[in-house]
């Protein structure tokens, strides 16, 4: 029983513990950054199965005072062994997080605690939170294959549809108002002839006639732009529901793409 036991403690894999002790957040507050790191965190661990440790669960296991210690930290030898060793870690992820204007900037850099040896590094930009979230996520699966894990396959940060698919919904959106404002014109102009038929007194059958024209080319246009109010209404509905990677195709037929 006891070599079955030694078999198994051999067989069962070490788990990695990564930490993330405090990132450098310029223009962003501590609750955002945090947010941020927090998803990362979470995108990292599904990416290669580690145990990511941040901020605040540092805190929760070192007390506070001592982990803003180790937060000081410059990143030399000593100063990322005595993390890795206060925690029991064996990577330590350094960098920044920040926002320029209306432009998020993300450098980080994945290294080994005890000799400081860069494992990877990214950086990247993103002008939309949303952008942001598929920056972090990105990171972590690049993280995650350094770590010897492989990129998560259904680990993808979720923004709201309408911000991620924004721009290209505002073309049949637009479509879709333009129409049913036409629409209603036209059918206005339709309602207004046939009310000037009904009580109004004409000349001679000329006139009659030029008004039923008039009322018949209203109704039938706007009917026609109505009709197209409610195609493109169709096609926004079906762009939002569908799957990004359904929808990226289906805008590349459109666009002609080979």
């Amino acid at each position: 029983m006891s070599l079955l036991a030694v078999l198994l403690v051999a067989a069962t894999p070490v788990k990695t513990t990564v930490a993330i002790p405090s990132l450098s957040y310029v223009n962003l507050t501590e609750k955002e950054g945090d947010a941020y790191v927090d998803a990362f965190a979470g995108q990292l661990a599904q990416a290669c199965g580690a145990e990511v440790l941040t901020r605040t669960q540092l805190t929760q296991i070192l007390g506070a005072e001592r982990q803003r210690q180790l937060a000081g930290c410059e990143g030399g030898t000593n100063c990322l062994a005595e993390i890795g060793d206060a925690i029991g870690a064996g990577h330590i992820i350094t960098g920044s997080l920040g926002k320029l204007g209306a432009v998020f900037t993300v450098s980080l850099k994945l290294v080994r605690s005890q000799s400081t040896q860069s494992l990877t590094s990214f950086s990247a930009r993103a002008e939309t939170e949303s952008q942001l979230l598929d920056v972090l996520a990105e990171g972590a699966r690049q993280f995650g294959r350094a770590l010897g894990g492989e990129a998560a396959p259904a680990a993808t940060l979720e923004a709201p549809r309408s911000v991620r698919y924004g721009p290209r919904l505002w073309v049949p959106a637009g479509l879709t108002v333009g129409f049913g404002i036409a629409g209603a014109v036209a059918l206005g102009i339709n309602r207004g002839a046939v009310a000037s038929l009904q009580n109004d007194t004409f000349a001679d059958r000329a006139a009659i006639d030029a008004v039923s024209a008039r009322a018949q080319w209203g109704r039938n246009l706007g009917v026609g732009f109505l009709t197209a109010a409610a195609v493109s209404l169709a096609a926004t509905v079906v762009l939002f529901l569908l799957p990004e990677p359904v929808q990226s195709t289906l805008v590349a037929l459109a666009q002609g793409a080979p």
